[in-house]
């Protein structure tokens, strides 16, 4: 027996039901899993011992449901949209790469990278275009998602769950104006 007040239940226990998964997007495109997934492992190795993290990524819901209906439910982060911004022009792809280029060549060390030491050699494969979440500074708990280009190492195991993708090494680029999104200033 199952009980959803006992928090140690795994969501592998829910047998012959279903698990519903809502979360926050625009156009059929998730804003958690199209680009603030839980697995930055970079975040937890590489934070500094005066940083914490504040925030967990994740703004999802989760509810379970067999046929006595639904048996739990799991919310992290819930959030309400307030606004959401009309169409707007992204910069040229070219321009981004320069750009990507500058920064890690300048300011290599703001990135955190993981490298083996024997090589120093940070490996990055792949770039997609994404929503970020980045904090409001005026207001503390509002956030914007906002389009980025992420250049970052992806591991993708056997599974089509996008929860399952490792992302390490990140740099991301506001693509509107081309700024910096300092990774570790927005969790």
């Amino acid at each position: 027996g199952m009980d959803p007040e006992d928090e140690t239940w795994d969501v592998n226990e829910v047998a012959d039901g279903y698990v519903f998964y809502f979360d926050a997007g625009m156009d059929q495109i998730s804003f958690p899993i199209f680009g603030t997934q839980l697995k930055y492992p970079n975040f937890y190795e590489k934070k500094r011992e005066e940083e914490y993290g504040r925030y967990s990524l994740a703004a999802t819901l989760m509810v379970y449901v067999t046929d006595e209906g639904v048996i739990g439910m799991e919310a992290d982060n819930p959030i309400e949209i307030t606004r959401i911004s009309g169409e707007t022009e992204l910069l040229p792809l070219n321009e981004v790469e320069g750009i990507m280029k500058k920064q890690i060549t300048e300011h290599f060390g703001a990135f955190r990278f993981s490298y083996r030491a024997d090589d120093r050699r940070v490996e990055l494969n792949k770039m997609d275009l994404i929503y970020f979440r980045v904090r409001d500074r005026e207001n503390p708990g509002h956030y914007s998602y906002v389009p980025a280009w992420r250049l970052s190492n992806i591991s993708e195991y056997e599974s089509s769950n996008p929860y399952h993708i490792t992302i390490c090494n990140q740099v991301l680029i506001n693509a509107i104006d081309g700024s910096v999104i300092d990774f570790y200033d927005e969790v």
